[in-house]
Formats: structure tokens, C-alpha cells, sequence
């Protein structure tokens, strides 16, 4: 059995309507993975600050974004998360009001494969997020 946890991502504003966490399987966190992988490359860190600027914003206030920078995702019809993207960068999400959980993120180019993992890791944590939501 998996054990999950949530922490609240520390570069985005906690003090607004809504609260982003990253999520935790087994005590890591792909998402943090993804953050310490760009460190060294200046344009992917600066897209990365843009995101986060994104979600201060959301955060701050729960106003639409435009859909060049977060959409939705879906499987079928049914929208089972999220999408914050600037140039090549993807961070994939959850939102259970309040929050928002931040599963993973990746590029552009592995979208397909990311999106395929994003849906397994919700399947695989839906309860969890469910109870602690």
C-alpha cells in the first residue's frame, strides 16, 4: 500500500482563497523532482517563476486564467485535471476546493506520457486527496 502526503508548496502565496500543495507518494515528491531538475537551465527557471506567478494570482483571488496558460484536462468528456504551462514547461494538477494539488510536472514534448502518468497517480491517490479535502 502507497502512502501519500501533501505538503503546501513554499514559492506560492498561502494567504489567498485557494492553497497549492504538491503531493507526495512514498515520500517522494515528483513534482519537487521536476523543480530541482531545472535549476541550472536560466529560460526554464524563469518559466517556472512565471508559473508560480500564475498561481499566486489564482491563489490570490480563484479569477479565470487564460487557457494559454491553464487548462483543463480531460479524459472523454469528463475534466480530470489540470494544466499550468508557459513555453515548454507542463505542472500537472488537481483542484479539490480549497486546494490545489500539484501531482508532477513535465515538458511539452513528453505530454502524452506525462498526462498518462498524471491519470495514474490521481487514480492511484483519489481517496487520499478525497479525505483530506
Amino acid at each position: 500500500m502507497c502512502i501519500f502526503a501533501v505538503e503546501k508548496i513554499e514559492q506560492v502565496r498561502d494567504d489567498g482563497k485557494i492553497h497549492f500543495c504538491k503531493l507526495f507518494k512514498g515520500g517522494r515528491c515528483l513534482f519537487d523532482d521536476f523543480v530541482n531538475g531545472i535549476k541550472e537551465n536560466d529560460i526554464e527557471r524563469k518559466s517556472l517563476a512565471s508559473i508560480f506567478a500564475i498561481m499566486d494570482i489564482m491563489a490570490e483571488s480563484d479569477c479565470m486564467i487564460p487557457a494559454n496558460k491553464f487548462n483543463s484536462i480531460k479524459k472523454g468528456s469528463k475534466v480530470i485535471g489540470y494544466e499550468f504551462k508557459k513555453d515548454a514547461l507542463r505542472v500537472y494538477c488537481y483542484k479539490k476546493e480549497p486546494n490545489v494539488y500539484v501531482i508532477l510536472g513535465g515538458y511539452k514534448k513528453n505530454q502524452k506520457k506525462d498526462i498518462e502518468k498524471f491519470y495514474r497517480l490521481i487514480n492511484e491517490s483519489q481517496s487520499f486527496l478525497d479525505e483530506i479535502s
